[in-house]
């Protein structure tokens, strides 16, 4: 029997998060341990066939951007895995997987507040584990496997 098809998301953020959007349900995963971060990926990867986007993050400490150290850690373990595990997967900046949504920021509106509105729009059914501003992360990781979602169903 062929496996379902399914979008990843993951947000490798502070304490990061991965989702899994399949076209009847979405899981999250929460980012505890690296050990349990692994098991959840290969639990996605050999019961699905699964593509991942994972948010590209970049060390720029010059021109006064600062990335926290913590965030590029995550970034590479989180490469590590889906390499680790032969998973598809591409990288993409933040400023490139959210095209997807809709319209520009509100004035005064912070990028998470947005992302959370967003994905509650996109998806009415997983509102119930993006109904606090910590489930950012949540959110960013749903709207990044919707971006492959709707960019593959529309590429047929």
């Amino acid at each position: 029997m062929p496996k379902k098809i399914a979008w990843g998301g993951i947000d490798p953020g502070q304490s990061g998060c991965a989702c899994l959007l399949t076209e009847s349900e979405i899981r999250f995963h929460d980012f505890y341990s690296e050990a349990r971060a692994v098991d959840k990926i290969d639990e996605w990867h050999h019961s699905f066939r699964v593509k991942f986007l994972l948010e590209k993050q970049f060390d720029v400490r010059k021109k006064g951007f600062n990335v926290p150290g913590k965030l590029l850690i995550n970034y590479g373990f989180w490469v590590g895995v889906l390499m680790g595990l032969n998973c598809s997967f591409i990288e993409k900046a933040s400023r490139s997987w959210q095209v997807i949504i809709p319209v520009k920021a509100v004035k005064g509106e912070d990028t998470k507040t947005r992302s959370l509105k967003w994905a509650n729009e996109f998806y009415p059914a997983a509102a119930g584990k993006l109904s606090r501003k910590k489930d950012n992360g949540r959110a960013d990781a749903l709207l990044m496997a919707h971006y492959l979602r709707q960019n593959e169903i529309g590429g047929r």
